[in-house]
Order: structure tokens, then C-alpha cells, then sequence
């Protein structure tokens, strides 16, 4: 792909920047202290897929874990599980 873009363009592509070693945490992202991961100050976003899980197919760790997330907000442990990735993990509160 990188040889038909370079005939087509006259010039090779720019690479993106990815490196030759990835670190990978094996745990509960919900759970995890992000900041021993990625400091929040080196940090715009972190993406994730947590699950599509409705409230009646949740575990009650999996409830008390949105609870801890929405602690504001009254319809913790009714959202669906998915929704428990929409933190913001890269600011602090």
C-alpha cells in the first residue's frame, strides 16, 4: 500500500508514530489508577469498549462499580455497563 501510494504521490507516506513496544495492563480498566498508566498531564483522551451489559444482566461488582464512577448520579446500577467507560480518566476530578 505504502509502494502504490508513493507512484501515486511522488512521495512516501508519513508514518504514524507507533512504537516497537506497547505496554499492556491485564486488569479491571474500571478499577485501574490510569495515572500509573498514562499521567493525566501527558493525556487528551483514552478510548475503550467496555461491554453492552443492561442493568438486569450486571453482576452486583459490576453495579458497584458504576456506582463508584456515577456517584452523583441516582440511575447508577440502572445505566447500561457501557456507559461506566464514559470517565474521564485523563483529568482529575
Amino acid at each position: 500500500m505504502n509502494l502504490l501510494f508513493s507512484q501515486a504521490f511522488g512521495v512516501p507516506p508519513e508514518s504514524l508514530p507507533l512504537k516497537k513496544s506497547s505496554t499492556i495492563r491485564h486488569g479491571n480498566a474500571l478499577r485501574l489508577d490510569w495515572n500509573d498508566v498514562l499521567p493525566a498531564k501527558e493525556c487528551s483522551y483514552i478510548l475503550g469498549n467496555p461491554p453492552f451489559i443492561g442493568h438486569h444482566l450486571q453482576s452486583e461488582e459490576q453495579k458497584a462499580e458504576q456506582h463508584a464512577i456515577w456517584p452523583d448520579i441516582s440511575a447508577a446500577g440502572v445505566l447500561d455497563y457501557v456507559t461506566s467507560g464514559l470517565f474521564d480518566p485523563c483529568h482529575d476530578p
